[in-house]
């Protein structure tokens, strides 16, 4: 399967808020207000509109790993 950027996002984003929803106890509103960041800006990297690189470190750094940010990837 050929990868792109955009398949990629999609599964970040997608990945990001599962793990915010099941594995922390943060709202969008928690993550921007930590961040400084908007809660349309949190919305949006959620949703592969925005490919933030401090706001991706933010879910890493609250225990998310590699295997779990590009879990679905190769499933197509």
């Amino acid at each position: 399967m050929k990868i792109d950027k955009n398949n990629i996002m999609f599964w970040v984003g997608l990945n990001c808020q599962e793990f915010r929803r099941t594995k922390t106890s943060y709202t969008q509103v928690d993550v921007a207000k930590e961040l400084g960041y908007s809660v349309e800006n949190i919305s949006a990297f959620e949703n592969s509109r925005n490919d933030n690189m401090r706001i991706l470190m933010w879910y890493i750094l609250h225990g998310m790993e590699i295997y779990d940010l590009l879990r679905g990837l190769n499933d197509e």
